[in-house]
């Protein structure tokens, strides 16, 4: 049986004490309080717990990176936001373009979604765009979704502690950028003065915390030094991961994207030098595949935007080494479609 205590009530109080002291280190802000908190059961409860907001506030449309999150997508759409896609390509290192943004705006956006690390890339958020986005679009509310952070301090503090913060929400999970799963918590870090709305709209989609993950999620956090280097371990693990397959994939007709934080990447299907439509070339890979024994998710189910020239396949650099490998070595081996 599992028990349950509410999130945001004196219960909980014992747990953030030990959640708080590590956050600020992992912030790189001894100014972070209780007040500029919320725990949720994940980073999809909590996605939707912000979307609920948003919604309070007045704002019913959102841009969205791509590649997304695909709960995230359906969430905002069930919800009725409209959502304005932002096309990002490989040709361009997946860079968000400023125009399609002014367009969004024009059409009726107030707020931007964005991940950190890039969900399925496996990249840093551009802190530039972001500083831009600050001090260009004031009226601007900046969602971003940290669930695989891992960098210690996170990549966004650089400009959290530096920039007015009233206009951003991140979330983060506290164990999935570890491989952890089964720690069902999360956090969303938001300004103090929206504390009792997160609050509020997070009742809407959850009633009370887990007490297993919640104990095992302030234990986890509350000894600082084993999370770091729990952390940059797994970081360290990723990075080696990837050189690896990538110098067994080299010169082969797939690559690899670039890995800064988090797990998840994506490897990368040159469709250049191929004949036939885009369609064609997508069903010409699904039957190699199919042919191998292999399953594979492509851009399709990612949040890609179509390229015609290449072709996305999910990686998770936490599956065991000789999976990946293996895997690696059978997509190289195919032939471009004549």
């Amino acid at each position: 049986m599992v028990d349950y205590v509410s999130g945001n009530t004196p219960n909980a109080n014992p747990y953030y004490d030990k959640i708080i002291p590590s956050l600020k280190l992992w912030e790189s802000n001894d100014k972070l309080s209780q007040n500029e908190l919320t725990l949720c059961h994940s980073t999809t409860i909590g996605s939707s717990a912000i979307l609920q907001y948003l919604k309070w506030n007045n704002i019913h449309g959102i841009l969205l990176e791509s590649p997304y999150y695909y709960a995230t997508y359906y969430q905002a759409k069930s919800l009725g936001f409209k959502v304005f896609r932002l096309p990002t390509f490989r040709n361009n290192d997946f860079q968000i373009s400023i125009s399609d943004v002014d367009k969004g705006i024009k059409e009726g956006a107030k707020a931007i979604w964005l991940t950190q690390p890039r969900i399925s890339i496996g990249c840093n958020n551009n802190l530039e765009f972001i500083k831009h986005l600050l001090v260009t679009y004031p009226e601007l509310t900046i969602i971003i979704d940290e669930a695989a952070e891992i960098q210690i301090p996170s990549k966004i503090s650089q400009i959290i502690n530096t920039y007015d913060n009233k206009r951003i929400i991140r979330l983060r999970s506290i164990a999935k950028g570890l491989g952890i799963n089964g720690i069902r918590l999360a956090l969303i870090i938001h300004h103090s003065r929206i504390k009792e709305q997160i609050e509020g709209s997070l009742w809407v989609f959850q009633g009370g915390l887990d007490i297993f993950s919640l104990k095992v999620a302030s234990e986890l956090l509350g000894d600082w030094n084993n999370f770091r280097l729990l952390a940059a371990s797994s970081l360290k693990q990723t990075v080696n991961y990837h050189h690896k397959i990538g110098r067994a994939i080299r010169g082969t007709s797939i690559s690899l994207t670039q890995i800064e934080s988090g797990y998840t990447g994506s490897f990368i299907v040159d469709f250049t030098n191929w004949n036939g439509s885009f369609s064609e070339k997508r069903s010409y890979l699904l039957q190699y595949c199919k042919s191998k024994r292999i399953i594979i998710e492509i851009s399709a189910g990612m949040g890609f935007a179509l390229d015609e020239n290449h072709e996305y396949v999910r990686l998770n650099y936490y599956m065991p080494y000789e999976q990946l490998l293996e895997s690696a070595i059978i997509l190289s081996g195919l032939p471009p479609r004549k």
